[in-house]
């Protein structure tokens, strides 16, 4: 048989490993701190890997992470600081996740005040026009009419349902997220590489 290494990760409800070569495989030695991030930022895949993971899985209210390395292990203190430095960085990205739903929210209701009295008086005409159907000359022109107050409301009306019911949803569920995972216990283990056969 062939003996091949597992997926360098595991994930059942509420839990994650991941396995790494070191502990300098969390963070991206090359990204400068994007501001508000004041420290090395995390590896942008292991990021985007643990945030769809803990998306992916809603109904857990907290998550445990496990980090596996396959090397040395290090002082106790250097284990606090990095897990303490993957915690800040999911808190920032909570607050900035929140920040994006209050602007989201705040255009949302700029654009729908906008739309509301297009959309009245868009209403009103195509009411009129499907009254009076002869109102410009031949049947048709009124019914082209007609279709293009139609669009006008579904183009005003877009963008404030966009923003306060779709995006809206789809920021709070990654709020969320974010916040599981700063919040989430994080252990850390060394050794060699499972095999499997």
């Amino acid at each position: 048989m062939i003996q091949d290494e597992l997926t360098p990760f595991e994930r059942s409800p509420g839990k994650v490993r991941l396995e790494f070569k070191d502990p300098s495989s969390l963070f991206d030695p090359k990204t400068v701190p994007i501001y508000p991030h004041a420290e090395p930022m995390l590896n942008g895949s292991v990021a985007k890997f643990l945030l769809d993971t803990v998306r992916l899985d809603r109904r857990k209210p907290s998550v445990e992470l496990t980090m596996a390395f396959r090397s040395a292990p290090l002082r106790p203190e250097e284990e606090e600081s990095t897990r303490a430095q993957m915690k800040r960085y999911f808190a920032v990205e909570a607050e900035l996740a929140v920040l994006a739903k209050d602007v989201n929210r705040t255009e949302g209701m700029g654009s729908l005040r906008f739309a509301i009295p297009v959309v009245l008086i868009a209403g009103l005409v195509a009411g009129y026009l499907s009254i009076n159907t002869s109102l410009l000359g031949p049947a048709y022109l009124t019914e082209l009419a007609y279709l293009i107050v139609i669009t006008v409301v579904w183009v005003m009306l877009w963008d404030p349902i966009e923003k306060l019911l779709y995006d809206s949803y789809l920021i709070r569920l990654r709020v969320h997220a974010l916040r599981k995972l700063a919040t989430a216990e994080i252990a850390f283990v060394y050794g060699p590489a499972p095999k499997r056969l």
